[in-house]
């Protein structure tokens, strides 16, 4: 894989399936090697790796001898692996890959449940989603850290579990939601518009349950549901992104603004785009260009940078975010939007 392409699966793989950036260490390439600088752009990891992706969960995987390894926070190759794919570690546990199939390694690089998946997410409150075969048939079902059936695989879609809840759909498009026990709590009855996919596995993020709440839809307008599945903002906009911080970004005819939980609209509908809250700020689009703006509407850092990355949402993690500067520069920014490094 090459190195660009293996950093940009990391960090997607892990600002949807994981906390980003969970240690305050940001890969960087720096004459074709790759290493890891702090918050204030100091380096930390000297320049030694082929690939370099973001830290989750204490470690982070890099490409070292054409080998997949993963790294401590100071630098060291903790576990050397023979796999032939792996994604971070996510409560303790790694997924791994070898003769397509994928099990799951402890940090120090035991098996502790034997490669025989076809496909899997990554755990997520004790549980993990997985697909046994590569049929049309199969269903997904959830196993526990023991590689335990805890739920059967009985749904044709299946999402992560959130605040104690995951959605479950049918081949119709019909979701709803289920417990960590199988029971359903909120009925198949929903639609869900918004599905991406992560190493081939479809994700619902953006579906999961955010500070009591969950986007849903019927036809093309969208709402919003509490865990009982009652409906507190009415199907009223043409896009919803999930709560963060109390605010949600919302669309109509083609503006963005936010509204908060019982459905007000705080920030008005006059962006191009939005993302959600993340440190305090949010992204926001304007003439092509995005900047920050804060929960009282205020822009903070001007609209100067072309796009985020593909597949990588507008997330301050560790006050440190990354963005496109131009159409071919990224930069790390800080919550100040001071530029911390720098890659032509």
């Amino acid at each position: 894989m090459k190195p660009l392409l293996f950093f940009l699966y990391s960090l997607v793989a892990s600002f949807f399936i994981s906390p980003v950036f969970s240690q305050a260490l940001f890969p960087v390439q720096i004459n074709e090697k790759w290493g890891y600088v702090d918050a204030s752009g100091k380096i930390i990891i000297s320049p030694q790796f082929t690939n370099a992706g973001a830290f989750s969960d204490s470690m982070a995987l890099v490409i070292s001898d054409n080998k997949i390894c993963f790294i401590d926070v100071s630098g060291k190759i903790v576990i050397f692996t023979t796999y032939e794919a792996a994604n971070p570690f996510y409560e303790g546990l790694a997924a791994v890959q070898i003769e397509e199939r994928w099990g799951f390694i402890n940090k120090k690089g035991e098996v502790v449940i034997e490669p025989q998946y076809y496909q899997v997410s990554k755990f997520s409150e004790g549980l993990c989603r997985i697909k046994q075969t590569p049929t049309n048939i199969d269903k997904w079902g959830y196993i526990n850290k023991k590689g335990d059936w805890v739920i059967d695989g009985i749904f044709d879609k299946a999402g992560d579990f959130s605040n104690g809840l995951a959605l479950v759909g049918n081949e119709s498009g019909d979701f709803g939601y289920i417990d960590k026990k199988g029971k359903t709590v909120i009925p198949q009855k929903f639609e869900h518009k918004s599905v991406k996919k992560i190493n081939g596995v479809e994700v619902y993020s953006d579906e999961e349950f955010a500070e009591g709440l969950a986007v849903f839809s019927f036809g093309k307008k969208f709402g919003y549901i509490n865990e009982s599945g009652k409906v507190i903002v009415d199907t009223m906009f043409d896009f919803a992104g999930k709560f963060s911080e109390g605010l949600a970004p919302v669309s109509k005819n083609g503006k963005y603004g936010f509204i908060d939980k019982s459905g007000k609209l705080v920030v008005p509908l006059k962006y191009d785009g939005a993302e959600i809250f993340s440190e305090g700020l949010a992204a926001v689009k304007t003439a092509g260009r995005y900047g920050f703006i804060n929960r009282n509407g205020e822009l903070v850092i001007q609209p100067k940078y072309l796009g985020k990355i593909s597949g990588i949402p507008y997330l301050f993690k560790n006050s440190i975010i990354l963005v496109f500067f131009d159409s071919k520069t990224w930069v790390y920014i800080n919550t100040k939007g001071n530029i911390i490094w720098k890659k032509d």
